[in-house]
């Protein structure tokens, strides 16, 4: 249930929900009352929810793989494959410098 607690906000997010208000309330941030702002906090905080749950679905490996191929000449490095960050000149490299010490 519901309950009547006063709550104090930040001005920056009393500043962004009056900025919502008409989106979302269909009233002007000028006439918005402390019960609408909880509204419009509850009803942002459900849209957040929805949108973070279409993401969790999202295939973001496959979109980043394709944008990616859009670019001529690059390629996706997996951080999982270790043979991507050897590299044999920099093994020479040191193998010289401590021949030389």
């Amino acid at each position: 249930m519901a309950e009547n607690v006063r709550v104090r906000i930040e001005c920056d997010i009393e500043e962004y929900l009056k900025s919502q208000s008409q989106r979302v309330l269909g009233k002007s941030s000028e006439s918005i009352t402390g019960a609408d702002l909880s509204t419009l906090a509850n009803r942002l905080i459900y849209e957040h929810k929805q949108a973070w749950k279409i993401v969790e679905r999202m295939p973001f490996e496959r979109l980043l793989s394709w944008v990616i191929n859009l670019i001529p000449g690059a390629r996706v490095v997996s951080f999982t494959d270790k043979s991507v960050l050897h590299s044999p000149a920099k093994d020479s490299l040191a193998d010289q410098l401590k021949e030389a010490a």
